[in-house]
């Protein structure tokens, strides 16, 4: 799903979902409490203009970031207990993808 929004909705060549809808829907329409410089698209939260997430239960995130070409996934068997992650733990997991992709 997040390499279908990187691509603009294209996938093995062909225009699945419309460019204009991930445009759309990356772009916050809301603003949010969340965090400073975050807010809400159509089901993505959306980081000014450098990434957009998925956010589930549990620490499930899908994390895309067009300037990098790069899509970030991260899921949890909540399941099990004790074995959620939260935004902290989730964004240092992305600080060291980062740093070791530069």
């Amino acid at each position: 799903f997040g390499l279908l929004y990187l691509r603009n909705g294209r996938w093995c060549r062909r225009q699945v979902v419309s460019a204009q809808w991930v445009k759309e829907s990356t772009t916050a329409h809301h603003i949010t409490n969340y965090k400073p410089g975050v807010g809400y698209g159509y089901l993505w939260w959306v980081n000014g203009d450098s990434s957009y997430f998925a956010w589930g239960t549990g620490g499930h995130y899908v994390l895309v970031i067009p300037q990098r070409q790069l899509v970030i996934v991260n899921r949890v068997n909540t399941d099990v207990p004790g074995r959620r992650i939260d935004d902290t733990l989730f964004g240092e997991i992305v600080q060291r993808i980062l740093a070791a992709k530069s």
